[in-house]
């Protein structure tokens, strides 16, 4: 949808600092260097208790952003792009205006109309 090449799904790296395997959800990797890494967004891998390992939601906030932060020392050019769940609902310009400012690139032909597909 909106024409964008469509990127690598839940690409794993692992983190320089501690060594553990990290996940980002889309990945784009462009001709000139750059990495793209888009991260969707939910209210629930901040507030179920069962996916942040019974911390509280400032403890599963501060690990994400040190992930991010982790991730991004792979790579020089590194460029993380957030798109919460509910944006890509309500705002799709919002969402298709942040992956344009961010350089994900154009494909020649148009993905399948259904946005969650990889977004």
């Amino acid at each position: 949808m909106w024409g964008f090449k469509p990127p690598e799904l839940q690409r794993e790296f692992d983190d320089p600092v501690t060594g553990q395997r990290r996940r980002a959800d889309y990945v784009w990797h462009l001709d000139d260097g750059r990495t793209i890494i888009g991260e969707l967004d939910g209210r629930e891998k901040y507030v179920n208790r069962d996916m942040i390992d019974g911390a509280d939601s400032v403890d599963a906030v501060l690990a994400e952003k040190e992930r991010e932060s982790n991730i991004q020392l792979l790579m020089d050019r590194t460029v993380f792009v957030r798109i919460p769940f509910r944006q890509v609902l309500e705002q799709p310009e919002v969402v298709q205006r942040k992956l344009d400012l961010a350089g994900v690139p154009r494909g020649s032909a148009p993905l399948d109309n259904n946005l969650l597909q990889w977004l």
